[in-house]
C-alpha cells in the first residue's frame, strides 16, 4: 500500500501484545472530509465495526496481516463516535476497556 505523499493522513493503528489487541490512538479527533488510516499490525486478520455506515459508507471493514485500508469521513454531526475491533487470532475484542472513538469536529470554526 501507497501513503499518501502530500496530504496529511489519520492513522489508527491496530497492534497486538502477547493476545492482546489494542488500538491507538484510542480519541481520534478529524473532519469531514479527512482519510482516516486503518492499519493491522496483528498476526491475524481483524475486523473494524462501525456503529452504522453515516461515518464512512460502510458498517465494517476487515484487515488482513499488514493490511492498511484508507476510508474518508462523510458528512456527519459534530459527536463523538464509538467503533469496535474484533481481533480474529486472540478470539476477542481490542482492549475492552478503552473502545476507541472518532471524534469529528467541525472544520470552520
Amino acid at each position: 500500500m501507497k501513503w499518501p505523499a502530500i496530504k496529511p493522513y489519520l492513522l489508527v493503528t491496530i497492534a497486538q501484545d502477547c493476545c492482546t489487541c489494542f488500538v491507538t490512538p484510542e480519541n481520534l479527533q478529524a473532519k469531514e472530509g479527512d482519510q482516516i488510516w486503518f492499519s493491522n499490525l496483528t498476526k491475524d486478520t481483524v475486523v473494524v465495526m462501525f456503529p452504522d455506515d453515516k461515518l464512512f459508507n460502510e458498517m465494517q471493514i476487515e484487515l488482513g496481516v499488514d493490511q492498511v485500508k484508507a476510508l474518508t469521513l462523510r458528512p456527519v454531526d459534530r459527536d463523538s463516535y464509538p467503533y469496535t475491533v474484533y481481533c480474529k487470532g486472540c478470539k476477542d475484542f481490542a482492549d475492552r476497556a478503552a473502545r476507541p472513538r472518532i471524534i469529528v469536529y467541525d472544520s470552520r470554526l
